[in-house]
């Protein structure tokens, strides 16, 4: 497994908010210690995700260092409530499920609190952070953002990115 250190994600994130759409934020926590996250936004169409019509929707992307794996991880929330099918049918590649049907081809997502932003937020299980590297094209090593970068790529993969958004 790859491992990531704050200081190194600290590094690619102030340098993939330079070069891309992806704003830094930084926010004191219980111990007052700084903690650094990228927050990314993408306005999906309802086509995208209902035959219904209606408003588009804004999913707010969010990645995290996390101390107990020492990966990155992506976090997402809509602007909208959007039902299992729904969200199912915007990240057709992701797994929802909660029961024992589990694909393990597919990255596993379930809500879980975040201290960060104080919301739950959908969570892509950080036990696939090495599937996400292996399936970037910049595993080859040619990225300035480093492993970050290569994350990225590799989510992208799963969850389709907005060309502003990709490093």
């Amino acid at each position: 497994m790859v491992k990531l250190c704050r200081a190194e994600f600290n590094r690619c994130a102030d340098e993939m908010s330079r070069r891309t759409a992806w704003r830094k934020v930084t926010c004191g926590d219980l111990f007052q210690r700084d903690r650094e996250w990228l927050e990314g936004v993408h306005h999906v169409p309802p086509s995208t995700f209902t035959d219904k019509g209606g408003t588009s929707v804004t999913v707010k992307y969010y990645i995290f260092y996390s101390d107990l794996r020492q990966v990155a991880e992506l976090c997402f929330s809509t602007s909208s409530q959007l039902d299992e099918q729904e969200m199912a049918r915007m990240f057709p590649k992701l797994d929802f499920s909660t029961g024992s049907a589990i694909s393990h081809l597919q990255p596993l997502v379930s809500p879980q609190f975040r201290e960060e932003v104080h919301s739950f937020l959908w969570t892509i299980h950080s036990c696939d952070f090495d599937v996400f590297l292996g399936l970037s094209d910049a595993a080859t090593g040619d990225s300035m953002d480093g492993v970050l970068s290569t994350f990225i790529r590799g989510v992208n993969h799963f969850v389709p990115f907005p060309a502003h958004l990709l490093p």
